[in-house]
């Protein structure tokens, strides 16, 4: 029988948050070697935006760990020879049902450029 905290972690949200934090760290590891990032950097962006496209999130669920999530996935987009896009992320969230993480991104957005 599951206890709770395995059925918490088991979420779709917490799956796909888990996925992207991973992702991130493979994309900071492809940048110290600019080589490795012309070769995989695009694959591991990929897979960042359809994770993002997937990513359902609803108001009462922002954390602060999905807080620190956009403030590094931004960070990701401004690093100088990033394949991640902060356009191409914007359109993986402009669908039905994902307002609550437009809205976080975006106030994260607005923090950030203080």
């Amino acid at each position: 029988e599951c206890r709770s905290s395995i059925v918490q972690s088991c979420l779709p949200q917490n799956v796909f948050v888990g996925f992207l934090w991973d992702s991130l760290k493979s994309l900071k590891r492809l940048q110290l070697n600019p080589e490795l990032l012309e070769r995989e950097g695009n694959k591991v962006a990929d897979e960042i935006y359809n994770a993002m496209s997937m990513l359902n999130l609803k108001m009462e669920n922002q954390t602060r760990e999905l807080r620190l999530l956009c403030r590094e996935l931004l960070d990701a987009c401004w690093f100088e020879q990033s394949p991640l896009r902060e356009e191409r992320l914007l359109s993986c969230m402009l669908r039905k049902g994902s307002h609550a993480l437009l809205s976080l991104f975006g106030s994260v957005f607005i923090e950030k450029m203080k």
